[in-house]
């Protein structure tokens, strides 16, 4: 599930028992962009022109949107 990180807030992270999703802060979250274009791995790259970036929890693997 590719969220925004306002989104990612609501979600519940099973590996901090039951804690909220830390979104960029957690060392799992990949942004949204860097799936999209190998050339821009590793995956912590964010680019500094988009408007709302968003991003998905890594452990689950890369979303099929992004395949």
């Amino acid at each position: 599930m590719i969220v925004t990180e306002e989104e990612a807030q609501s979600i519940v992270c099973p590996l901090r028992d039951f804690g909220q999703c830390l979104h960029k802060r957690c060392m799992a979250w990949r942004w949204e962009d860097a799936g999209r274009d190998a050339s821009k791995l590793p995956d912590s790259y964010l680019s500094s022109d988009l408007d709302d970036p968003r991003g998905y929890c890594g452990l689950a693997g890369t979303p099929v949107a992004l395949r």
